[in-house]
């Protein structure tokens, strides 16, 4: 019952450096997923969801990358959902900015 990271490259370096387990974090920044909001999104079955649709493994101990390709999709299902999964947004607004993807460390 913790809380969850996400993580987004701010460049295509930052990309490079995450995939290839970098550990300088000066091209990331990190967003806090409260575990409250995770259960939520968890429970509501928006995982199973972008699971199948974009065929990731999003689960609670699992790492995943939402990749650019998807991120405006992501967003679309956000908000039809109605839901107000606030910090995830926040993080994926912040992922379609920089042009780069949404890394999910749960």
């Amino acid at each position: 019952m913790k809380d969850k990271t996400l993580a987004v490259p701010i460049d295509q370096q930052g990309v490079s450096d995450y995939e290839n387990d970098v550990t300088k974090t000066d091209r990331l920044k990190y967003f806090i997923l409260p575990y409250k909001e995770f259960n939520s999104m968890e429970s509501d079955g928006f995982f199973d969801l972008l699971n199948d649709r974009f065929d990731l493994w999003i689960d609670e101990y699992e790492e995943e990358i939402i990749p650019n390709k998807h991120l405006v999709a992501v967003k679309e299902i956000v908000k039809s959902s109605g839901k107000k999964y606030t910090l995830f947004l926040q993080a994926l607004d912040y992922a379609i900015e920089c042009d780069t993807e949404l890394c999910l460390e749960f």
